[in-house]
């Protein structure tokens, strides 16, 4: 769960773990963990690549921190 991890580990860390999976990955865990809509994962077609690898670890760490916020655990 990225909730828990992003208690456990600092955004280095949590971007190491995260970063090595491809974006199509990271939309699955989003939505998998209701961390984000269909829409939210929506980007202008300019934005590919690393672009949208970086704006998708940005997305899930800080819905992630969000939840561990909203579930007392920060």
């Amino acid at each position: 769960d990225p909730s828990e991890l992003a208690t456990r580990y600092d955004e280095d860390t949590f971007r190491r773990i995260y970063g090595a999976l491809k974006d199509k990955a990271l939309s699955d865990l989003l939505k998998a963990h209701k961390l984000a809509t269909k829409e939210d994962l929506t980007f202008p077609k300019s934005v590919k690549g690393p672009a949208k690898l970086a704006a998708l670890l940005d997305m899930l760490w800080k819905r992630a921190r969000d939840r561990a916020e909203e579930k007392g655990q920060l």
